[in-house]
C-alpha cells in the first residue's frame, strides 16, 4: 500500500515547537486568521469589559465586532502608522490587539505592557508576526494566525492557540451553554 506523502507529525509537534509547552491548545479552523479571531471573540467575550487596541484596518474591524456583540468596550486607537498608548489598557479587561499590523506594518515592540497579573484575557491577531517575530507566549491567551503570511502557505486555514487561562474560560462558557460546539464562526 502506498504511503502518504505527508503525515500528521507537524500537527502533533506544532504546539510544543511553537510554545515550548504542551499546556497550550492548538486548533486549525476552516477559516482565515480573521475567521479564527472572530470565532474566539464571538465565543469567549462578554464576561468582562474589553479594551480594543487598533492602528490599522483589522484591529478596527475587531472594534466593530465588539459593537455588534453589544460588548462594554473601550477603544485605544492611534492614527494609521502609529501605536496607541498600550499602557492605558486595563489588566482586568479582556484586551484585543494585532501584534503586527498587516496593512500598516506597525507592530508592538514587546509584551511588557501586558500585566503578568492580569485577570482578563489577551486576544492577539498574530498573523503577520508568528514565526517572524519573537512573541511572549506567556502573555498571549488567545492567539490567531493564518498560514499565508509568515508561513507562506495557502489561505483558507486559520490557527487558534489557547493558553490554559483561555481554555478555562472556554470550559466555563461551554458549561453555561451546554456541550455543543462553542467555537462557531459567525454566519454572514
Amino acid at each position: 500500500m502506498p504511503r502518504r506523502s505527508h503525515n500528521n507529525l507537524g500537527l502533533r509537534t506544532h504546539p510544543n515547537a511553537v510554545f515550548g509547552t504542551q499546556d497550550y491548545h492548538l486548533g486549525i479552523v476552516p477559516a482565515s486568521d480573521t475567521g479564527a479571531f472572530e470565532m474566539a471573540m464571538w465565543s469567549m467575550l462578554g464576561q468582562r469589559p474589553v479594551d480594543v487596541c487598533f492602528w490599522e484596518s483589522f484591529g478596527k474591524g475587531w472594534a466593530k465586532d465588539c459593537e455588534v456583540l453589544g460588548l462594554d468596550y473601550t477603544k485605544h486607537e492611534a492614527p494609521y502608522g502609529e501605536l496607541p498608548d498600550l499602557s492605558k489598557t486595563n489588566p482586568d479587561n479582556d484586551i484585543l490587539f494585532t501584534w503586527n499590523g498587516t496593512t500598516s506594518g506597525v507592530r508592538v515592540p514587546d509584551a511588557d505592557w501586558i500585566s503578568d497579573n492580569r485577570t482578563g484575557l489577551t486576544f492577539c491577531d498574530a498573523t503577520s508576526a508568528v514565526f517572524a517575530q519573537d512573541l511572549d507566549w506567556d502573555k498571549l491567551d488567545v492567539t490567531t494566525y493564518s498560514w499565508q503570511k509568515a508561513l507562506g502557505g495557502e489561505g483558507g486555514h486559520g490557527t487558534i492557540v489557547l493558553s490554559p487561562r483561555a481554555v478555562e474560560r472556554l470550559r466555563q462558557r461551554v458549561g453555561r451553554v451546554g456541550r455543543r460546539a462553542v467555537l462557531v464562526a459567525r454566519r454572514a
